[in-house]
């Protein structure tokens, strides 16, 4: 279920929950730094019978040189779903080993990489956030230096 890959995603975040600026009526952003990466967590999320969109996320971070790649896990209708291939199976009460291994691997997460852009110190990206979604961009830290 998608719940479970959400789980998941929290449980990767790390320990020091950073500020992060501004709103929206269904966008949240979180910033959780862990060792060695940091995790900017997205929703757009609405009750039922409440307006949602697609809406494009811009986030900008400053002092960011020690960002050496990020990387982006999404949960939606395209990832980490297998409602709809469930739904489109004909919603089956009994499932075969076969259709069993297909959903579960269709609920996985899938790691893509996430383009950025850094420019005077500040780094720089959009993501797309379909209705009633779920993002996890992680920033990969550089090494500090070693100090003999």
């Amino acid at each position: 279920k998608p719940s479970h890959r959400a789980f998941e995603l929290l449980h990767d975040l790390g320990d020091e929950l950073m500020g992060v600026e501004g709103e929206h009526a269904t966008v949240d952003a979180w910033l959780v730094r862990g060792e060695g990466h940091a995790t900017l967590l997205l929703t757009n999320f609405a009750l039922p019978r409440h307006p949602i969109a697609a809406e494009t996320v811009s986030f900008h971070m400053r002092g960011t040189g020690a960002v050496a790649g990020a990387s982006i896990r999404c949960i939606d209708l395209e990832h980490a779903n297998a409602k709809r291939l469930w739904e489109q199976m004909g919603k089956p009460g009994y499932l075969s080993a076969a259709m069993v291994a297909e959903l579960n691997e269709v609920s996985m997460l899938r790691t893509d990489a996430q383009d950025f852009v850094v420019e005077d110190g500040t780094l720089g990206l959009e993501v797309r956030m379909p209705p009633q979604s779920v993002a996890a961009i992680r920033f990969r830290l550089r090494e500090p230096p070693c100090v003999p």
